[in-house]
């Protein structure tokens, strides 16, 4: 039974089998037990990850078999601190998302919250998966599963299905590309070449929804997309966590760091200019997690060092993004909202202040100085999308179904005990990777005095530059705004993927009609088999 508690099966185990019992006898239960019970599960579970902190962490390799073409092979599971760190925020999006109020299934489907309990458990191992087959695997399952919630809420889900094959095929690129016998050996020990990187950066952004491939993200209708749509960010922090398992020297190369400067603007600008406060929402998401990348590749330190304040800020951040969507409406601006704006922006004494002060290294040289005033730019309108859309009124059948959210309360508060946690005390994070950080990394006072002159520009600007156009928004762009939605059109990119899209209908209209033509029935593949045929037997 010590099992349950000192290693992560214990928590598999919960996730797996309760979502079993729960898919099967779902709709027997009662809506308050149907409501109630994933929420208490994945609190299960979130406990007994959080046990595991005081474990001694073991790697665990289950199984190990040849496969076929000589293929050495393995099922490989590790679990370290920075393993333990994703996980644990996934888990508490988890929890919060599914504590949220205001979930409806279609009729015929089965609940939402009820698949995200085996989206959880995927996303756990995929932090947990230390060979290829292993990650592969876990990588195929989470995206299947993230796809059954969102097909139960709405019916996108071979959007999410048809990332989650591409995704999948990168991998399994990078993997074949970093050579053969890759398979057989453990993540943690592999370096990548050139196309393995860029093939899991691909991959990785995909799953994270970096903008340009985000618009499987965002709704298509102007009403609310559900509350399934922050457990995309279970595939976000898997996805994050293994860009810090390695080294990826191409994500700091002067090729990539434009792109996602603009990657980092463009979609700031789709979140201010979108007159729906929903698809706002999820642009504001959708930014974050361009911005993670970004800092990931502007970082100094090595890995996983880089990548763990990103994570902290994304898991954070985005559980309290969620809050603040359903927190009650009582003033312009609620407590959550202005916790997840903080965490989201790098305020002193948050996990993002010194990542976010990293931006100001780009006014250090004269080649960066345009990419960071785009960069300013960006986070002007991301404050000013963070305040522009304050939380809007429930409906009468929203605000009846909340009750009292009690779960809601305890995200709340585990999410910004951890905020302070490790805002105030870094080190704590660091100490997870077992590496060790300088001063200027490790306490808050010495980030606020080495920051400079840059990084608190790149505060300080956006911060009063983007409240002002929040607080006069009606005043400066009230008569603009056919000019502000053919704004959030351009910037959003549905235009580019549509035309695309039609292209692709028009070239595969293009082939049917040929092949009808030339092919008929199959009469003229039979001619061509027997001329090849002829042309083998005589053709000498």
């Amino acid at each position: 039974m010590s099992t349950l508690w000192t290693t992560p099966l214990g928590a598999l185990a919960v996730l797996f089998l309760s979502a079993s019992l729960l898919i099967l006898a779902g709709r027997r239960l009662p809506d308050r037990w149907r409501t109630a019970l994933p929420a208490w599960l994945i609190g299960g579970a979130l406990l007994l990850w959080i046990v595991l902190r005081f474990q001694t962490a073991q790697p665990m390799n289950l199984w190990v078999w040849e496969a076929p073409l000589g293929l050495s092979t393995a099922l490989g599971f590790t679990l370290d601190g920075w393993a333990w760190l994703a996980g644990l925020g996934t888990t508490l999006l988890a929890f919060t998302a599914v504590t949220l109020p205001g979930w409806r299934s279609r009729p015929g489907f089965v609940d939402p919250r009820h698949w995200s309990l085996l989206a959880l458990a995927f996303a756990l191992v995929v932090v947990l998966a230390d060979t290829w087959i292993s990650l592969l695997a876990a990588w195929a399952a989470l995206m299947l599963f993230l796809g059954l919630a969102a097909g139960g809420v709405t019916p996108r889900a071979a959007k999410a299905w048809g990332v989650g094959i591409l995704s999948t095929l990168f991998l399994l690129m990078a993997s074949l590309l970093n050579g053969l016998d890759s398979l057989g050996t453990a993540l943690s020990g592999q370096t990548l070449n050139a196309q393995a990187q860029l093939l899991i950066v691909l991959a990785a952004a995909l799953h994270i929804g970096v903008y340009p491939f985000h618009l499987w993200l965002v709704p298509e209708q102007h009403r609310a997309p559900g509350r399934h749509l922050i457990l995309h960010l279970l595939a976000g922090l898997a996805a994050l966590h293994l860009l810090g398992r390695f080294d990826l020297p191409l994500l700091a190369s002067q090729a990539w760091v434009p792109l996602g400067i603009v990657a980092l603007l463009g979609s700031a600008l789709a979140a201010w200019a979108d007159p729906n406060a929903e698809r706002s929402w999820v642009y504001v998401l959708i930014n974050r997690g361009v911005w993670t990348v970004l800092i990931v590749g502007l970082t100094r330190l090595p890995s996983p060092l880089g990548a763990i304040f990103p994570l902290a800020v994304l898991a954070l951040g985005g559980a309290l993004w969620g809050i603040a969507r359903i927190a009650p409406y009582r003033a312009r601006w609620s407590l959550p909202h202005l916790l997840a704006a903080a965490i989201f922006l790098g305020l002193p004494f948050t996990p993002g202040f010194a990542s976010n002060a990293m931006l100001g290294q780009l006014a250090g040289s004269l080649i960066g100085l345009p990419g960071w005033l785009l960069t300013l730019l960006a986070q002007t309108l991301l404050v000013a999308a963070l305040f522009r859309h304050p939380r809007p009124r429930l409906s009468e059948a929203e605000a009846a179904s909340q009750g009292a959210p009690r779960g809601v309360t305890i995200a709340l508060v585990l999410t910004a005990i951890l905020a302070l946690w490790w805002g105030v005390f870094p080190a704590s994070l660091a100490n997870l990777t077992g590496q060790a950080l300088t001063a200027a990394h490790t306490n808050p006072l010495a980030q606020i005095r080495d920051a400079g002159w840059p990084g608190w520009v790149t505060l300080l600007f956006p911060l009063l530059i983007g409240l002002a156009l929040a607080l006069r928004d009606e005043q400066l762009f009230g008569q603009l705004r056919g000019w502000q939605m053919n704004l959030a059109f351009v910037a959003g990119l549905d235009w580019l993927y549509g035309g695309l899209e039609r292209i692709l209908r028009i070239v595969n209209t293009a082939l049917g009609t040929l092949s009808d033509l030339l092919d008929g029935a199959g009469q003229f593949g039979w001619v061509l088999l027997a001329a090849l045929v002829a042309w083998i037997l005589f053709g000498g």
